[in-house]
């Protein structure tokens, strides 16, 4: 398998990757990992460096977080082949073992270390949470906190501080973070903290020196010498708890004054928290995650190939959140012919989607590649294809469009190669005779124009939620040609191509109006950076942007155009504007022939019908977009393939936010 090893202590420049290290031997009571994300934490450099192991010249794979996929198991086991999962393993401080880190395609990890990942959890950063979200944990439970108390954290922009801060505000706990001038206003406003204190500008210990602003509970990872201990434990109040993380500059002699000091009776407990793998503390965290109570941030995401940027990107000690890295998958051919797949063998409601775990495997054509899937979507187009709406669907039907996954096989010459992580809105989308299977399966053939390499940040297990709604935003928006400062209206802002059109509008410097129900108005205003937002539900808006001074120069349209609606819709318009209709089930294509027929004739706007056509330089924009931070996707939901019934379901409420997207089992 791929590892990045090192075989003697030094810079970063000593690790390695080699493509040929021994695949670890499972043993009873353990589980075999392939590896999806890892990451980088100060104890990978300080071993690495020589702080605290010494090598002898026998390779070493470092790190102790995963995220990955069940491979093997025992029998009996609560794991099975399949299951997402994720660990702290020993690998973080190899001792006896210095091959068992995760810094590689594969791992061990003990059953009790493991943990289930919610569907919503995805793949590819989950890897950054284990070591710092259970160091926070227990250091916080190390002082045993009740709802109400005062809780310091110090460091509160980096791993373990930002997780801490939001574990304390889950515990009801009053909460202070300590951190640089470019991360207060961030760990105020993003991660919750009551209060921040900028360490640049004010000392800690005078803001608050008073005893009526004392803390209950102290964590802090930072060095503990003499001077800065008697500081900070000044901070907390007689009965109070300070809980130190252990790190490089530990000085236990100090930490043991304190203690001793606490025996009889004279301060605050004290605690030295070293981290401890445990499945069950990591499965409460992901929990946490999956209610949107804890959330990772990801400074970047690197290539194991280039883990030694990582190691240097970590060493600058100016890092918010986490360094994760992209584990390469192993694409080697499986050997079956056949795949799960969720297929329709006619149409009718979502019942009538069922998994079959022996679909035939896609064979790849000459100017095709073969992808192995990790994410489609579910859009209102399917929906439409398995209720018959669609005509002449062949059946049996793989339905969907949508893909992101790791490229197994492509032509030699290609631009594509094996473990390239791909995205692509495939023909899928529209069922027809003769053409490729959709993409609610495991694997697919799709054309090598249709693909787009995505950048490392970008998730495999949410990406494929954005090509069809990303590519029909972009069309629509580039059939009427948009120039800077123009007036754009966006009708289902909240959707799932709408939210995508109200960013991309934005990026091209269009000032944009979004139409969205009660419950979303503000979020399309203050998530999405809308210009204004109009909640249809609150009367007739179409008479206020009618006044000139208010109409449009683009219309992006997804919904019903009966010739009663084209009518607001050339109100709404500038006489020069452009009106671009997004073909659905609703679509009146006499109606809107006769703005196009009027316009031809001089008589009113422009008027272009969206059907979205599969486009990979296109695709590969909105992903530089996304890495940009420029657009990103909202992910109302997402649903294991076996229960794609229930995800066409949510779609057909039709008050989805955003996208409904399916993991595909591995």
């Amino acid at each position: 398998m791929q590892a990045a090893v090192i075989k003697q202590n030094g810079g970063a420049e000593v690790l390695e990757l080699v493509q040929d290290f021994p695949l670890p031997a499972r043993k009873p009571g353990q589980v075999l990992v392939k590896l999806h994300s890892s990451s980088v934490n100060p104890v990978d450099t300080y071993m690495r460096s020589g702080s605290y192991v010494k090598l002898d010249g026998a390779p070493c794979v470092l790190g102790g977080d995963l995220a990955g996929v069940v491979v093997e198991a025992d029998e009996g086991s609560r794991f099975k082949q399949g299951d997402h999962v994720a660990a702290l393993t020993p690998g973080f401080y190899p001792k006896d073992n210095l091959t068992g880190g995760t810094y590689a395609q594969y791992a061990i990890a003990e059953e009790s270390h493991l943990a289930l990942l919610p569907a919503a959890v995805p793949l590819d950063t989950a890897g950054g949470l284990p070591l710092v979200g259970l160091t926070a944990w227990q250091s916080l439970m190390d002082a045993k906190p009740k709802e109400g108390q005062r809780c310091l954290v110090f460091a509160a922009s980096g791993g373990v501080g930002h997780v801490a801060v939001q574990l304390a505000k889950s515990l009801g706990l009053v909460t202070v973070g300590v951190a640089g001038p470019k991360n207060t206003s961030w760990v105020k406003e993003q991660l919750g903290a009551d209060e921040v204190v900028d360490y640049t500008t004010a000392d800690v210990a005078d803001v608050y020196g008073a005893p009526d602003k004392h803390f209950d509970i102290i964590i802090d990872c930072l060095d503990n010498t003499p001077e800065r201990l008697v500081k900070v434990m000044a901070l907390l109040k007689p009965t109070g708890h300070y809980s130190y993380i252990l790190n490089r500059d530990t000085d236990f002699a100090q930490l043991q004054q304190w203690q001793d000091a606490h025996k009889e009776g004279k301060g605050p407990s004290v605690s030295v928290t070293s981290v401890t793998p445990n499945g069950e503390q990591l499965q409460h965290l992901f929990g946490l995650w999956e209610a949107g109570k804890l959330k990772l941030e990801v400074a970047k995401v690197f290539p194991l190939a280039e883990v030694a940027d990582a190691h240097r990107q970590v060493e600058t000690w100016h890092t918010r959140g986490k360094v994760v890295l992209a584990i390469p998958q192993d694409t080697t051919p499986i050997s079956s012919s056949v795949m799960q797949a969720a297929i329709i063998n006619k149409t009718g409601g979502p019942d009538v989607l069922q998994l079959v775990h022996d679909f035939q495997k896609p064979s790849r054509g000459p100017g095709q590649v073969l992808v192995q899937l990790h994410s489609s979507s579910v859009n209102p187009v399917d929906t439409a294809a398995r209720a018959g709406h669609i005509p002449d669907v062949p059946l049996p039907c793989v339905i969907g469009g949508d893909l992101a996954g790791v490229v197994v096989e492509a032509d030699e010459g290609s631009r594509f190669k094996q473990g390239d992580h791909v995205a692509a809105l495939t023909p899928g989308y529209w069922p027809k005779a003769g053409q490729p299977q959709g993409t609610y399966a495991q694997y697919v053939a799709v054309e090598e124009s249709h693909l787009a390499l995505l950048p490392a940040a970008i998730p495999l297990d949410t990406a494929g939620g954005l090509p069809l709604v990303g590519l029909t935003a972009w069309q629509s928006l580039m059939d009427a040609k948009p120039k800077e400062g123009q007036r754009c209206l966006v009708f289902a802002a909240s959707g799932g191509v709408g939210h995508v059109a109200v960013q991309l509008a934005k990026s091209l410097g269009l000032v944009t109006v979004g139409v969205a129900g009660p419950k979303n108005t503000a979020w399309v205003k203050q998530q999405l950076g809308a210009d204004e937002v109009v909640d249809y539900t609150a009367g007739d808006f179409a008479a206020e942007y009618s006044a000139p001074d208010k109409q449009f120069d683009v219309v992006v349209d997804s919904l019903g155009n009966k010739p009663e609606r084209m009518a607001m819709m050339s109100s709404l318009l500038k006489p020069s504007g452009h009106y671009s209709h997004i073909m659905n089930a609703g679509s009146d294509n006499a109606a809107l022939q006769q703005m196009q027929a009027a316009h031809k004739d001089g008589k009113g706007p422009g008027a272009s019908l969206t059907l979205v056509k599969p486009n990979g330089k296109q695709l590969e924009t909105l992903f530089e977009l996304w890495e940009a931070g420029t657009l990103k996707l909202e992910v109302h939901k997402v649903f294991p393939l076996d229960q794609v019934a229930d995800a066409h379901r949510q779609v057909e409420t039709g008050h989805t936010r955003g996208k409904v997207v399916l993991a595909i089992p591995q």
